[in-house]
């Protein structure tokens, strides 16, 4: 058990880092671009470049992890090592060329994390993986939330050459997630006398699952950053207000989106995988209706409410996507995690802004209702077992201890 937290501790501690790291650029993109005499699209392209870089390297390590999986603590410790160290030079690099190849490799290190990092979680709380997932899932999103928040106050206040400050803090926590995974002898603890995770009923035949998974994690990543660009649009251009409002108000679709993964992953143990997914998914479908129609109070509420809907199969998807494919796990992680969301975001990234200047707040959620629809329809085709059951069967046929 001490094994088992100590491993989730420092999973979480580089998770904290990576992600947190990786959302400086965004908010910081105005004035880089000022400071460097070139136009914000030359800066913003730059973003979507290590988006790229970020889920090719999600395929890389994932089937490094997989291959060698003796490498997991080490490419792990280097993810968050080499994200710290970009990310916090990129207000004092001299020029575009050097702050492209500075995000890109910082967003290529960040991508490096997520498959032995979720991989390696699913396997410390094996056979409830979407626990482990969940928990290490939850500090990322969280660290999401605040990066924007702690790197626009510190640069408000003291310029963008104050960000090599966030170096020495960031490279202590990883010196501590180091210490704490250190102590890894294999990417999973042995198991109890007695316990032994079966296979998924899908295993034998799962590419086609996992196809489903990729294309519910990609529709809901459209949805989810759909209406970050929706919040951006309103509350900096329809209502007046400043980019920290923003920041703030995205951060509670994150805090609710972060308490999603960890409710998800409890209505699990209780069901199947499949039912929380379409609940979930038809939670967030109703919860669209409020955030189309009204403002204030209610909005900023429903605001949080999607958060939570949306992320609750966050990782319910990645811990069954491992245990389709029991011997690639990382893989599996990687591709849930990387090139889905990038392909998601990218879509939503060219449609939303169009949309919302166009057809307005209204028509902009209506249209964000069409992909969770049709990630609901294809979390309909998931295999729907339940865990709970297979773990009292599991217990009904393991040997008696001697």
């Amino acid at each position: 058990m001490r094994a088992r937290l100590r491993r989730l501790a420092g999973l979480s501690i580089a998770h904290l880092l990576v992600d947190g790291y990786a959302s400086f650029p965004a908010p910081l993109f105005s004035m880089l671009a000022i400071a460097l005499g070139v136009n914000y699209r030359s800066v913003s392209m730059i973003g979507g470049l290590s988006m790229a870089a970020a889920a090719a390297s999600n395929i890389l390590f994932g089937l490094t992890a997989d291959r060698w999986k003796h490498l997991t603590p080490y490419i792990i410790t280097a993810s968050s090592i080499l994200t710290v160290i970009c990310m916090s030079a990129i207000g004092v690099l001299p020029g575009l060329g050097l702050l492209a190849a500075m995000m890109m490799l910082g967003a290529f290190t960040c991508g490096a994390f997520h498959p032995p990092g979720f991989s390696t979680a699913g396997d410390a709380c094996h056979p409830d993986r979407h626990h482990g997932v969940s928990i290490v899932m939850a500090t990322g999103i969280a660290s999401c939330g605040l990066g924007p928040v702690i790197i626009s106050a510190l640069v408000g206040a003291r310029g963008l050459g104050a960000t090599p400050l966030l170096l020495a803090p960031g490279l202590g926590l990883a010196a501590v997630a180091a210490l704490l995974l250190g102590k890894m002898r294999s990417s999973r603890p042995a198991p109890q006398k007695g316990e032994r995770e079966t296979a998924h009923p899908a295993a034998r035949n799962g590419n086609p699952h996992i196809a489903l998974l990729f294309a519910n994690a990609a529709l809901r990543a459209h949805a989810h950053v759909g209406v970050v660009l929706v919040v951006s649009y309103l509350v900096e251009r329809e209502w007046g207000l400043t980019v920290a409002v923003s920041g703030l108000t995205i951060g509670v679709l994150q805090a609710g989106a972060g308490l999603g993964g960890l409710a998800g992953a409890r209505l699990t143990r209780t069901g199947s995988e499949r039912r929380t997914l379409l609940m979930c998914t038809a939670a967030a479908m109703l919860v669209l209706i409020p955030m189309a129609l009204t403002t204030g109070r209610l909005w900023m509420g429903s605001l949080f409410l999607f958060g939570l809907a949306i992320n609750g199969p966050g990782a319910i998807t990645i811990a069954l996507g491992q245990r389709i494919k029991p011997a690639r796990t990382a893989l599996v992680s990687g591709l849930l995690v990387g090139p889905a969301y990038a392909i998601g975001a990218a879509l939503a990234s060219v449609t939303t802004p169009l949309l919302i200047s166009t057809r307005g707040q209204a028509s902009t959620m209506a249209f964000l209702a069409i992909p969770l629809a049709a990630s609901g329809i294809a979390a309909y085709f998931l295999p729907g077992n339940r865990s709970r059951q297979q773990q009292s069967r599991r217990g009904k046929n393991a040997p008696p201890a001697q």
